[in-house]
Formats: C-alpha cells, sequence, structure tokens
C-alpha cells in the first residue's frame, strides 16, 4: 500500500513539476501583453430615486430604476418572528420552507421549470419583522416572474405528499445550529 502511494506522489510530483515548468516558459508579467486592446470604463448610468406608491389595495409598491440588465421583484410580508406568539413560535420559519412547495394553480415542478426556464430562481428569506420573496430576473421577464410569485405566495397548497420534504429541510436546520455558538441565543434575546 505505501509503494503505491510513493508512487502516485512521485507521478504526480513529476507531473506538477511540468506545470510549472511549462507555467515560467510563459511571457512573464512585468511584459506588455500585446495581443488585447484595452477597453475604456463605461460611466455608470443615473439612478432615479425611489418612488414610493400606496395601491387602492392598500399594497405599498416601492420601486427604483438602475438601468441594469437583471431586475428584482420582492414581496415583504410583515409576518416575521416579531409578529409570532408564543404559541405559533417557528411559523415564519416553516412559511420560508414552504415557498418551495406546491400552490393551488401550480406545481412544484412546474413552479421551478418556469423559473428556470427564464433563468432565474425563488429565493426566500425571513427576519425579525419580515418574511421575503424575492426573484432576480432579466428585465423583459416581468409578466411569467410576477405570475409565478403570486402564485407562490398567494395560493401556497400544503399538500400532505410534500410536508414531508419541508420536514426534512425543518430537521436539517435545527441540526446545524449549534447551542455553542449562541446563535439559539441571539435569536431568543430579541
Amino acid at each position: 500500500m505505501s509503494v503505491l502511494v510513493r508512487n502516485i506522489a512521485r507521478r504526480s510530483s513529476l507531473l506538477l513539476g511540468r506545470v510549472r515548468f511549462s507555467a515560467a516558459a510563459a511571457v512573464p508579467l512585468t511584459e506588455p501583453v500585446t495581443s488585447f486592446q484595452s477597453v475604456e470604463p463605461q460611466p455608470k448610468s443615473q439612478t432615479e430615486g425611489v418612488k414610493i406608491t400606496k395601491l387602492s389595495n392598500g399594497v405599498t409598491v416601492a420601486t427604483l430604476e438602475n438601468y441594469d440588465v437583471t431586475s428584482r421583484v420582492g414581496v415583504f410580508i410583515r409576518a416575521g418572528s416579531r409578529y409570532e406568539g408564543y404559541s405559533h413560535r417557528g411559523v415564519t420559519h416553516l412559511l420560508r420552507h414552504c415557498a418551495s412547495i406546491s400552490s393551488r394553480s401550480r406545481t412544484m415542478f412546474r413552479i421551478t421549470r418556469e423559473l428556470e426556464e427564464i433563468g432565474t430562481s425563488l429565493r426566500t428569506y425571513n427576519n425579525r419583522e419580515h418574511i421575503i420573496y424575492s426573484i432576480d430576473y432579466l428585465r423583459g421577464n416581468l409578466q411569467p416572474v410576477v405570475e409565478t410569485l403570486a402564485s407562490v405566495v398567494c395560493e401556497p397548497a400544503f399538500y400532505r405528499w410534500e410536508i414531508p420534504t419541508v420536514k426534512d429541510r425543518l430537521f436539517h436546520d435545527l441540526e446545524s445550529i449549534s447551542p455553542l455558538t449562541g446563535e439559539v441565543d441571539h435569536r431568543l434575546h430579541h
């Protein structure tokens, strides 16, 4: 066994020696590279201020135009852990994990497929104040993104065959929190 390990080590050192030698034979870093043309930096586009609009149904919309290729749509729901009663502790965390399950109008597979087809994914966060659902997308894909996001936020189905997946994720989260780091204590003292 040790002979085999020594042979592998010797071969890899010979191979690494060749790599080092070939890298040393390349153009030194002190000489300018003439095959590339330098590109002048482009000035950043002007950004407009945040515009806040209150819709007739009570929803507040904040928009910021940054003239970028990508955009982000986010739904902030004032339902963070701060608003949980004693008997409902952990509901916010559960809802965050349930963002990837089926809704009444879309299956879990369809949600994933629709978002992947347009090159994006759903991200869900929670903190003391909010549950946040957000999607980064290319600018021309607003309509399918908003439709999928509305389905996820407003129509969760909670099918019994999807609950074990969510349960496994929750147990994984609980196992990853170490009581030695004080992470649990930090969350509880708020």
